[in-house]
């Protein structure tokens, strides 16, 4: 996972994502199953159970006041 950062990226929140407190729960979940390794889309290795808690820490404190309202030109 050398030089990848991770984020909240665009998309993140798009129209088509689901709510950020069901996000978070569904992290909180993924947490407590004490894996040590877990599997995402569009990215083709394992990952350490340590990201979980990453996103969990910036779903939790995200600020929408200083986002950037993003169109996805592909969804209409």
């Amino acid at each position: 996972m050398q030089g990848m950062r991770w984020g909240l990226s665009c998309g993140f929140f798009a129209e088509e994502a689901t709510t950020l407190s069901v996000y978070i729960e569904t992290l909180k979940k993924a947490v407590g199953l004490g894996c040590d390794k877990f599997v995402i889309g569009h990215y083709p290795d394992l990952l350490d159970s340590k990201y979980l808690e990453n996103f969990l820490d910036y779903a939790t404190h995200v600020d929408y006041s200083k986002g950037i309202p993003f169109k996805n030109p592909i969804i209409q």
